[in-house]
């Protein structure tokens, strides 16, 4: 969980839109202050055999926009879309895109509000879910994803931060993807210890309280963290 971003949990497009956990290499070109180009290769073989017998196409683009709308107000506006060609289970291409989009509000030094709306659409079942055996849900999960998340960011040092959090998603195309339901609503009570000196220079060390409502279904977990 990087101390830096502002809600404990992460969006659709964190997590299905691209890739964040790969090999490669990458060249960027700082063109004003107001434009970068960034450019790079991933080979995939990391993860192995993916099935194909032929190379095919991945594309993706994120346009984003951050705009300050008063000293204490912030705009955040995130677009993608991915196609993979022959990427759905009929051997056609596969597509995936969405918005995010936050709202944060500076209250002084210490106090900071924020809300995230996500608007998810999986065209042909490809991104969400793991189509496994293993998995109860019956994916592949068709259809358009929503979260809404409202939280606060309170640090009281710099190196110590604490984010509550409510988040609310909803489905509304063929599947279950949250425990045999269409819906999920999560609370969550975390905080941040950032760990810098002349010795060591950078970690985080987090712990918190999550509590998931499934519809009526109920389950409570605690968990611990250390990211170096």
């Amino acid at each position: 969980m990087a101390p830096y971003n502002f809600f404990y949990s992460k969006s659709y497009s964190y997590q299905f839109a691209g890739p964040f956990q790969h090999w490669g290499g990458q060249v960027e070109w700082q063109i004003t202050e107001s434009w970068r180009m960034t450019a790079g290769d991933e080979d995939n073989n990391l993860s192995g055999q993916q099935g194909e017998t032929r190379f095919t196409n991945r594309t993706r683009y994120s346009w984003l926009v951050a705009l300050p709308i008063t000293c204490r107000l912030e705009y955040v506006f995130h677009h993608w879309l991915g196609y993979q060609e022959a990427g759905a289970a009929d051997g056609g291409d596969a597509y995936w895109y969405g918005i995010d989009q936050y709202l944060h509000y500076a209250l002084n030094d210490c106090w900071k509000l924020g809300v995230r709306f996500e608007w998810f659409r999986d065209e042909q079942g490809t991104r969400v879910g793991l189509n496994r055996p293993s998995n109860p849900n019956n994916p592949p999960f068709v259809g358009n994803f929503w979260s809404l998340s409202a939280g606060v960011n309170w640090t009281p040092t710099k190196n110590l931060t604490v984010r509550p959090e409510l988040r609310w998603d909803w489905f509304d195309g063929t599947g279950l993807p949250y425990d045999t339901k269409t819906e999920q609503f999560m609370l969550a009570a975390v905080g941040s210890l950032n760990l810098s000196n002349h010795c060591f220079q950078s970690g985080t060390l987090t712990g918190g309280v999550n509590w998931f409502v499934p519809c009526s279904r109920r389950l409570f977990s605690t968990w611990a963290a250390f990211n170096p």
